[in-house]
Formats: C-alpha cells, structure tokens, sequence
C-alpha cells in the first residue's frame, strides 16, 4: 500500500524556489510546487510504500534543508 502525504512548508523569505529544487531530488517527492499566496511557501506531494519512509523524510531531511522554517504533514486518508 503507497501512503500519500501532502507537505506545507514555510520558507525563508526568497527560497521557495531553492527548496522546491531541493526537494525535487529526494526520493519519494513526486511533485514540490511553490505558493503564491497563503501561509504556506511550498507544498509537496510525497508517496511512500511504509509510513517509516516518511519518517525518515520528515525527521531527518526537511529539518536540514536550508530556507526550511517549519512545515506541516498531512496524510490522505483512502488513497
């Protein structure tokens, strides 16, 4: 079963752009689009074959991106 997470990312200001590149490389993003307007800089579309996967994503590399403020996960729910 693949689990799909949506990822809301606050930036610094002027690196959307730079973190949506970034996060284009890392496995398992399949999109990361910037937002032009909301509280949110960058969302990503992400899909994992076990929750852990994104754990490790999650925990481990978003928060050692550099332009990364903060972000919030939400998983789809019947997907």
């Amino acid at each position: 079963m693949t689990h799909v997470v949506f990822v809301a990312i606050q930036t610094q200001p002027g690196l959307a752009g730079d973190v949506c590149e970034r996060l284009r490389g890392e496995r398992y993003v399949h999109n990361a689009c910037p937002v032009h307007n909301g509280p949110y800089d960058v969302v990503l579309l992400v899909e994992v074959p076990d929750i852990a996967d994104y754990h490790v994503l999650a925990l481990e590399i978003l928060p050692n991106i550099v332009g990364i403020d903060d972000y919030e996960s939400f998983m789809a729910a019947g997907v």
